[in-house]
């Protein structure tokens, strides 16, 4: 059977130990791929998205099982923006992990 850790891999996240904080995190990366939707948008709005998303930072705690992010734009004011984008992202995330969680344990074993 597939770790949880794998599986996280496998999906695209990157494992992060500091054992002197005790920290232990799996970011993902590609915020935009992550969040999606962006076909149809204005040009303006999707700039605004992409540098929103370039300043976030999205991870699993290991310790903890949640996902969170950082809010690096409160003083612009787009605290809330990034807030339902992380929704999203988050959302999108667990479906991924769930959908290889499940593929790893359907996939059939050689015999030893």
């Amino acid at each position: 059977m597939t770790s949880k850790m794998q599986i996280l891999k496998q999906i695209g996240g990157n494992e992060w130990k500091n054992d002197e904080k005790g920290i232990h995190r799996v970011y993902f990366d590609n915020l935009v791929n992550w969040y999606g939707g962006l076909e149809g948008i204005g040009k303006d709005q999707e700039a605004k998205i992409r540098s929103l998303l370039k300043r976030t930072k999205v991870w699993y705690d290991v310790k903890t099982g949640k996902i969170s992010y950082t809010d690096s734009c409160r003083e612009s004011g787009d605290s809330m923006m990034v807030g339902q984008m992380f929704e999203t992202i988050k959302r999108n995330i667990i479906a991924r992990y769930k959908l290889e969680k499940q593929l790893s344990e359907n996939q059939v074993q050689p015999p030893e």
